[in-house]
Formats: structure tokens, sequence, C-alpha cells
């Protein structure tokens, strides 16, 4: 059997991250910072959160609700986060980097679409905590909205700062 045989293979990075299950409380507490960020761009989406071991902590709809596409589109978000133990901008730059198609990944990519971020403890995102995701808005908006929330708690994501963009 060849390493092409089994598949991509984990990263250095992602072998030594550590794994601590966010709270119940700090994913209550970031749908509610989702849901008053969407709601002050005018967006209806939905905002959830995960924990490491994939237990659903928190969702929240804004505006009119979501739709049922919202919703698979951010499960397929939440999905590829905690799969992949990064933000889905960092995913998708890492395939670029790599070569790599979804494919590649054996269905274990949900969506490809920004919106998604890993959740760490630490600022050295190596303590993986769990996923955060928001559809509602355009995908770079969704993207902030997220990223402001988990770190408005004093938590960290894997995204840059807008001006790193």
């Amino acid at each position: 059997m060849t390493e092409a045989d089994l598949g991509p293979q984990l990263t250095p990075e992602q072998l030594s991250r550590h794994v601590e299950k966010l709270t119940p409380q700090a994913g209550d507490e970031i749908v509610h910072r989702i849901a008053q960020q969407a709601e002050e761009r005018n967006y209806s989406g939905l905002g959830i959160v995960f924990n490491a071991d994939h237990e659903q902590l928190a969702s929240l709809a804004t505006g009119k609700g979501a739709h049922i596409d919202q919703m698979d589109v951010i499960m397929a978000k939440i999905r590829t986060v905690l799969a992949t133990r990064r933000s889905i901008s960092r995913q998708i730059e890492a395939m670029r980097e790599k070569g790599r198609t979804r494919e590649d990944y054996g269905g274990k990519l949900g969506g490809l679409i920004r919106g998604g971020a890993a959740i760490f403890k630490d600022p050295e995102c190596k303590i993986f905590h769990g996923a955060a995701a928001y559809g509602g808005g355009p995908e770079d908006q969704d993207e902030v909205i997220v990223r402001n929330a988990v770190e408005s708690i004093g938590l960290f994501t894997d995204l840059p700062q807008p001006e790193e963009k």
C-alpha cells in the first residue's frame, strides 16, 4: 500500500493540536454575539456552534430566520471545520498550496464556503475547542461575524485579521 492509497495524511500542525471541549455557556455566548452582529447588518440567517466532540451546543436564527438551504450550507461549513480542525479559509489555502481537491479528503469535507471558523483556547491555535459558523450574508462577512464573535469572548480563531487579507 502506498501513501497515495491511504489518502491525505494529517499535517504536523494537525498532529500537534490538543483538544478540549468548548462549554455550552461559551457556545451560547458565541451564537448570541453572532446574532447581534448579523442583526446590525440586517442579515437573515443562522449561527451555530459545535464543540470538539461534534456535539451541537447552540444555534440561533437571525432576521427572518434561516431557510432550509442555508441550514444545509451551515452544517456543511461545520463538518469541514470539525474534520480539518481549521477554519474554512485556511483549509482552502492549504488545499491550493498542496494542489488538492475535495475528493482527496474521502468525503470528510462538508463545504468550502467561507463563514466557518475553528475555535481555539490559545492564540497559537494548538488547543482546539470546536467550530462556529454563520450563513446569511456574503461569505467574507459571515467569516468576519464568526471571527469577531469568537474573539470577543476571549477565545481565538486561525482566521487572519482584516489587514492581513
